[in-house]
């Protein structure tokens, strides 16, 4: 039995099928997800109020002398995030008692 070569694998076309492509579904728009402008707005306003009582939590929890690692285990965020916020905390507020 001769296999074909390289070449003529490549050159050749595969052989026809009865299978049938359904159309790629199309992305609904994002304003029907996401709600407008003002919502989203709102949303973000709202993470960034959020953002601010996380960060002082973690200074809080540095104050009564939490190891940055069980910090970041209990808030699940990384060693290097909760070291940057703790660096930002002014000075006296993030040391240990």
């Amino acid at each position: 039995m001769d296999l074909p070569s390289p070449m003529e694998r490549a050159e050749s076309k595969p052989p026809e099928t009865n299978v049938t492509l359904s159309p790629v579904p199309q992305p609904a728009d994002r304003r029907e997800k996401c709600g407008d402008d003002e919502d989203v707005e709102r949303k973000l306003l709202a993470y960034r109020e959020h953002m601010r009582s996380r960060d002082e939590l973690i200074g809080l929890a540095k104050k009564v002398g939490l190891t940055e690692v069980r910090i970041a285990e209990l808030s699940g965020h990384s060693r290097n995030t909760v070291r940057n916020i703790i660096k930002q905390i002014p000075d006296g507020q993030g040391d240990k008692p």
